[in-house]
């Protein structure tokens, strides 16, 4: 398996499944990002996912475009609390950040 795999436990892969099927044919770039994702992806169990791949529950120091670092945990809720801290899957940085390595970057 190359370095840059898309890793992503079994859990993660059956909880983006379900997402995917319950918005069909959703043509934004989110669910572009997230059916790629399951194309691509390297299904493994927990205990076998490299500490430095993200993965639902990661609590992730990421930024956009060179801009402020911004610290988030990748979530599979469709809604994020108020406070802002959590990342959710239907947002397009959640499936986007989900499997990438630590220093790894994705455009």
């Amino acid at each position: 398996m190359s370095h840059d795999a898309c890793i992503l436990p079994t859990r993660t892969l059956a909880i983006l499944k379900t997402t995917k099927d319950l918005h069909p044919g959703r043509p934004d770039s989110t669910w572009s990002i997230l059916r790629r994702k399951l194309v691509s992806a390297h299904a493994v169990s927990d205990e076998d996912v490299p500490a430095d791949v993200a993965t639902l529950g990661s609590r992730l120091l990421s930024n956009v475009d060179e801009g402020n670092p911004d610290t988030r945990v990748i979530s599979d809720s469709h809604k994020s609390p108020s406070n802002g801290c959590f990342l959710p899957i239907t947002d397009l940085r959640g499936p986007t950040l989900l499997s990438l390595r630590e220093g790894r970057a994705f455009s």
